[in-house]
């Protein structure tokens, strides 16, 4: 997949994007703090610094917003998420499985977690919309509300010591399988339960990268980028879009709290899969035990 950014910039006119040279500036045009974090009431399209983050984001193309859930809501959905394991089997077509490096079935995400109420509501949850709001598009929930809807509400666990599957995400975009044209600008949310350290299982950011073209890497590839890191903690959100290069990296210890997270995702009313099914997921359930192929092997076959 090292082609296709050339190719992007051939079709589409799109650059291809160098994390070396890119020069991002906030809005005074001095240098992007990458780094930066925003409050809730400085997001939205109408919040007192909403000039400030919604910049950010259509710069930086994703947004970190501390403390948007308390410890009990947290707790909640936590304790949602172990109900939703305890219900997951491999084949269910409902959820992704990996395998440590013992050869233990691990589960990795479950994607109907719409399921369970409180997390079901977390879509029209004003906090989130809010969020979500930042951006310059008019965005909707991705996925029709039902409560058996796959991926209207995810949730994510990082396991260590992983040797097969898809725990651990390379450095890709939402939209790199196909469906860019019919899909974007759509965003991710995602809400930490637990810690998103490098200890934990982070995730990084490629700054601006959803200007550009730049190649699937694999997040420990010597040739990868380090992108950003941000201090995401408990109750914390991340908002990032679709087609902004981002990696899900390996915990860095064996011991937890690993990361937990709920996702929501969100796109314009006119999306639609490219391919006629529900959702990418299609393409990557295709095995009876449930183990999702690591994405590199899956783009690799085209």
């Amino acid at each position: 997949m090292r082609w296709e950014p050339g190719l992007r910039a051939l079709f589409h006119g799109l650059p291809v994007f160098d994390p070396d040279s890119v020069d991002l500036r906030d809005l005074g045009g001095g240098p992007l703090d990458t780094t930066r974090a925003f409050a809730l009431e400085e997001t939205g399209d109408t919040g007192r610094d909403g000039a400030a983050a919604r910049h950010f984001l259509r710069t930086a193309g994703y947004l970190h917003v501390p403390g948007v859930f308390d410890s009990g809501e947290v707790a909640a959905m936590l304790s949602d998420a172990d109900v939703l394991a305890g219900e997951a089997r491999p084949g269910d077509m409902a959820s992704w499985w990996g395998r440590n490096a013992a050869g233990d079935e691990v589960l990795t995400r479950v994607l109907r977690a719409a399921s369970r109420p409180d997390l079901r509501l977390l879509v029209d949850d004003a906090r989130i919309r809010r969020v979500v709001d930042t951006a310059d598009e008019v965005l909707v929930p991705k996925v029709p509300d039902d409560p058996e809807a796959v991926d209207l509400v995810t949730v994510l666990w990082k396991r260590p010591d992983m040797a097969e599957g898809l725990a651990d995400l390379p450095w890709h975009r939402d939209c790199g399988m196909g469906g860019h044209a019919l899909n974007c600008p759509s965003v991710v949310l995602t809400i930490c339960l637990t810690t998103g350290t490098p200890e934990a299982g982070e995730l990084r950011f490629l700054p601006g990268s959803h200007r550009g073209g730049f190649p699937f890497v694999d997040g420990t590839d010597v040739a990868a980028p380090d992108g950003v890191g941000l201090p995401i903690g408990v109750g914390d959100v991340t908002l990032h879009y679709s087609d902004l290069m981002h990696a899900s990296l390996p915990p860095t210890s064996a011991l937890g709290p690993h990361r937990i997270s709920v996702l929501l995702g969100f796109a314009p009313e006119t999306a639609g899969h490219h391919l006629g099914g529900r959702h990418y997921n299609d393409a990557l359930l295709v095995n009876d035990d449930g183990q999702v192929d690591h994405l590199g092997h899956r783009l690799a076959e085209g």
